[in-house]
């Protein structure tokens, strides 16, 4: 019994510390770049006095500072068209060049942005214009943009500014991530990032197997475009939405490459169970009790003397001669007697 309870102590034990946050099951580890545009948390200011302490305040009134817009500017957003099919508006010049000033934020500042749903960015698109936001996102495409080649240049971004690169994503919070697609455009290469592609094609543009990532930028707004279907799948092409945003920020996510399809917490309760109720049998198995022989007591005799087995013998002889003379009355006796002598019965 001792046993039984030690083992059904130590089950227990193993599955709270399952349920437990973070408890076997890994946590994807996002890891920051040293490139351009990428957060080191390990330089984030500190507070005199609190070491290890990112300042957040600091970092977080930079990067407003940064994305401050002027009233000519102000206009210029206001003037933004949703669901068109251009997406080469001078907002998003605009919008480039201001987050090519924010500093990277650390891991601290990045959980302190708002995090939009797809739904949300899609029908209201105004609400979020132009602010800071935090994306959680599948990278399936990379493409390579040239000033004066695949885009004209302004004097908002002139050719001397260099290439800007898009990133064709899917949202990575969604059932089915390809069914919520998203751009995304910064002003740093990240193939550094994203580490080697699947696929390159003939124009140069990546192909990534569900890489995921999380962006730091601002939301731009949303551009309609004909997917490229699948003729391959019987998938025709069709026009789509794509919320955009303007990257500064972009951390990869190295500990899963692919969406995860069950919880590994409920995945180790299960194997734990089932290796404790094995161990629970070979237990009951090896410490079985042994059989309990019951003796057959004898009948309770009383004990006898050799006078009460003398007397007990002589009485069972005369009840086998028939001898009944013993068990008569005395009474009943004599009057047999004298009724006999009355009648002259009695010859002798």
């Amino acid at each position: 019994m001792k046993r039984e309870r030690i083992l059904t102590r130590a089950l227990a034990l193993a599955i709270a510390t399952c349920l437990l946050p973070g408890g076997c099951e890994e946590q994807p580890s996002i890891e920051p770049s040293r490139g351009p545009g990428i957060a080191d948390p390990t330089t984030a200011p500190t507070r005199p006095g609190t070491e290890g302490t990112a300042y957040l305040s600091t970092e977080m009134t930079q990067m407003y500072h940064a994305l401050a817009r002027p009233e000519e500017e102000r206009n210029i957003w206001d003037a933004v068209n949703d669901y068109d099919l251009q997406w080469r508006e001078t907002a998003f010049f605009v919008g480039m060049q201001r987050v090519r000033k924010v500093q990277p934020l650390s891991a601290e500042g990045l959980k302190l942005l708002d995090c939009p749903s797809y739904t949300s960015l899609i029908a209201d698109p105004g609400r979020y214009r132009a602010r800071p936001i935090r994306l959680s996102v599948y990278v399936y495409r990379l493409i390579k943009l040239e000033p004066g080649k695949d885009f004209a240049g302004s004097r908002r971004w002139p050719v001397s500014d260099g290439p800007v690169w898009r990133l064709d994503c899917g949202n990575a919070l969604a059932k089915h991530p390809a069914d919520e697609p998203l751009l995304v455009f910064c002003a740093f290469d990240p193939s550094s990032l994203l580490g080697k592609p699947y696929q390159v094609n003939k124009d140069g543009q990546a192909i990534y197997k569900h890489k995921e990532a999380e962006i730091a930028g601002i939301f731009y707004k949303i551009y309609r475009d004909m997917s490229r279907g699948d003729k391959s799948k019987g998938i025709e092409p069709e026009l789509r939405s794509y919320p955009v945003a303007l990257a500064w920020q972009v951390n990869t996510a190295l500990s899963r490459a692919t969406p995860p399809s069950v919880d590994s917490r409920l995945i180790a309760i299960i194997f734990i169970v089932a290796a404790m109720a094995v161990a629970y049998l070979i237990l009951r198995r090896t410490t079985k009790p042994p059989a309990v022989h019951r003796v057959r007591r004898r009948t309770y005799r009383p004990l006898r003397t050799p006078e009460m087995e003398e007397e007990l013998a002589k009485q069972q002889k005369r009840r086998n001669q028939g001898d009944q003379e013993a068990d008569i009355d005395p009474l009943l006796k004599a009057a047999s007697e004298q009724y006999r002598k009355e009648k002259g019965l009695d010859h002798g």
